[in-house]
Order: structure tokens, then sequence, then C-alpha cells
């Protein structure tokens, strides 16, 4: 299972226009995970996947589905650090934002078991931010990595179970991070969609970095 790297490189770009804000906060999430438990199970119904043919399957899955997908990939799914600066590099991000959202990476870090509350109480703090763009995007951070991390805690939704072959071995991912890259994908899609990819740019993050541990 190791070998399917790009596990939905980046997903469903152009599936979700969410215009997120502090009374619609949890949507962006919610779809998320929704999202996400489709294109896992359509992932594992086929006879053979690898790094060799994950994305093929998923350009299929979207032409499919979703035919005005994109796709953005990242040089490491498993580092939602390096992630972020390959972020800030890509799509120059305000530098207010990116030390913002590294904030909340050091502090998810050592705390896995609390991000749901942290990122509560992290989206009634946006007016820190100057710009209405980063606003936009720091909710949709927060909304994803919020049910994200709810998915793949195994103590709440245990998505590895999705994964057959390790389904019995929560163990066996670094879920803290899974839903850390996943946020940042999500970030990605506001920023390079206008906030249509978020939800499915975040369910491809998701996924890559969890099968990419493996």
């Amino acid at each position: 299972m190791k070998s399917i790297k790009s596990f939905f490189v980046i997903t469903l770009v152009a599936l979700f226009a969410i215009n997120i804000n502090a009374q619609n906060f949890h949507t962006a999430g919610q779809q998320h995970n929704t999202e996400l438990t489709k294109v896992l199970k359509y992932l594992n119904n086929q006879t053979k996947v690898n790094k060799s043919n994950v994305e093929s399957l998923v350009q299929k899955y979207f032409k499919a589905h979703y035919p005005s997908v994109a796709f953005v990939t990242f040089k490491d799914y498993t580092n939602p650090f390096a992630m972020l600066t390959e972020l800030k590099k890509k799509y120059r991000i305000s530098n207010e934002l990116f030390d913002l959202i590294k904030k909340d990476l050091d502090y998810i870090k050592p705390h896995p078991y609390e991000i749901p509350s942290y990122c509560l109480k992290q989206s009634k703090k946006v007016n820190v931010l100057k710009s209405d763009k980063d606003k936009k995007i720091y909710l949709q951070f927060l909304s994803v990595l919020h049910h994200s991390a709810k998915f793949w805690n195994p103590k709440e939704g245990n998505g590895i179970k999705y994964i057959p072959n390790h389904a019995s071995n929560p163990k066996a991912i670094n879920w803290w991070k899974v839903a850390a890259c996943d946020a940042i994908g999500a970030a990605v899609g506001v920023v390079t969609t206008a906030g249509t990819g978020s939800v499915p740019i975040g369910v491809g993050m998701s996924a890559c970095s969890a099968i990419n541990q493996l």
C-alpha cells in the first residue's frame, strides 16, 4: 500500500464553491469527509492500486464524476510543514497567513487530540488577519482540519478502516499529519480556485498523506 504515493494527488477541484464563514464553519469539513469516504472506497475497489497507476485511476474517476477537475501536486504528502512552505513559494500566500498556519501546526503536532477544539477556538480569531482573502483561506483550512482530524483519529472516525490491509492497525499512520496535510490542501483550493477546489483538494491531500505513510 505504501506505493500508492499520489493517492488522489489532488481532488475534485471544481466540485464545491463554499463561501465559508463563522456561521457555516463546519460545511467544508463535513463535505470533505463525505467525499473522502467515496474516493477511498472507489480506490479500494480497484484490482490494483500503486504509485504507477493511482493518478490515472483518480483522473478516470474525476473525469467520470467531476469533469472540471484540475490537479495540483506537492513534493511530500506526509510533511505538512514542507507543504506549507511549498504553498508559500508556489502561490505566494501572505507572510501573515503563513506565520499563523505555521503556529497552528507547531501547536497541534504535540496535541493531536485537541485539534477539533483548537480549530473552533482559532476560528473565532480570524479577524487577526487583515485581508478578506486570508480570512477565507484560513477558515477553510480550519474547517477541513477540524473534520479531517475526526475522520482519521483512531478513537473517532478511524479512517484507516477504509484501507482494508491496514484496518486492524490504527497506529499505521500518523493521523494528525494526515489531517494537517489535508488542511493545507484545502488552503491550496481557495488560493487556486477561488474556493471551489478547497474540499476536493483537501480530500486528495488527505489520501496522499495516509497512503504514503503505510
